[in-house]
């Protein structure tokens, strides 16, 4: 059960930092912004609050984001109904999931990725 309150976790949080990591080109929009109000809601005191004011504060430190995502498995083990509720509303946020590989051998080759929805890719 934790393994799947992790992912639940890990799939609030990748829905959310874009929206504060100005580092991440990709924004979620509206379904994340209300992933982020249900995340600060929820867990607006305590250890909670800790680790949200660690992702406004230092939104490109990945162990603030580790432990927002650790604080969420906590609460969420603690309250089946909230992974419920959580899981519910991340179906509403435009998540992207998956790993890319690519290999290149030789010279002159020109190799691009995407993943996503609506991405353009100009090779010249």
């Amino acid at each position: 059960m934790s393994g799947d309150l992790m992912s639940i976790a890990q799939g609030a949080v990748e829905s959310i930092r874009p929206m504060l990591d100005v580092s991440y080109a990709v924004a979620t929009g509206a379904a994340g912004s209300a992933v982020w109000d249900w995340v600060k809601q929820k867990l607006g005191s305590g250890s909670g609050a800790f680790a949200i004011e660690g992702v406004e504060s230092e939104p490109a430190n990945d162990l603030k984001w580790n432990l927002l995502a650790a604080t969420l498995v906590d609460v969420l083990s603690q309250e089946p109904a909230l992974a419920e509720e959580l899981t519910h509303l991340l179906g509403g946020a435009d998540r992207i999931q998956g790993t890319q590989t690519i290999s290149n051998v030789g010279s002159g080759s020109k190799i691009s990725q995407v993943m996503g929805r609506e991405n353009q890719v100009n090779i010249s």
